[in-house]
């Protein structure tokens, strides 16, 4: 398609696993998406052990899972999230995380909902809080109306009661902004 366009003096490609074919000063918007958590951490931990991301400006990071371990991940190699968004489309939820050189730490609370999408009031994310909220509710009165409980299913209900505790804060928050 490029060089049908006529756009081969302008356009360059190249096949690589994450950021290995790039050289640091070349990468000034880096863009991932559509990948899981897990594998775009890690193609991030990757490139700043390689040293490549010492010269960017912006990253667009849009995990499809474990967004925790990549707000994790960007602190850890040097990024801050200046900006978070969670959109809607066709029924699915997607989080995209603007980053950008920079120090920054976050609690646990907000590496698992993310402190600017709180920060924001993002209005799709607290319709995701407050639904994942009333499933764990839900889960928590089915283990416990178990006849007998294994000590597996103990450990089950106190980690639900945590996150139903830590959502239920992040609601009270909300409210008082």
């Amino acid at each position: 398609h490029i060089e049908e366009k006529g756009l081969s003096q302008h356009i360059s490609l190249r096949l690589s696993n994450g950021l290995d074919a790039f050289e640091a000063q070349e990468l000034e918007c880096i863009v991932m998406a559509g990948m899981g958590g897990h594998l775009m951490a890690d193609l991030v931990e990757r490139a700043y052990a390689q040293g490549k991301l010492t010269q960017y400006h912006t990253m667009v990071l849009q995990p499809q899972s474990e967004i925790f371990r990549v707000r994790q991940t960007v602190h850890g190699c040097g990024g801050r999230i200046v900006q978070e968004k969670m959109v809607e489309d066709r029924g699915k939820r997607y989080t995209i995380l603007q980053v950008q050189p920079g120090q920054e730490s976050y609690g646990a609370e907000e590496y698992e909902y993310g402190r600017k999408l709180f920060e924001c009031r993002d209005s799709v994310f607290f319709t995701v809080l407050t639904e994942e909220i009333q499933k764990n509710k839900h889960i928590l009165q089915g283990l416990m109306a178990q006849e007998v409980v294994s000590e597996t299913t103990k450990g089950r209900i106190e980690e639900i009661q945590q996150k139903i505790s830590r959502g239920e804060r992040m609601l009270a928050q909300w409210d008082a902004q």
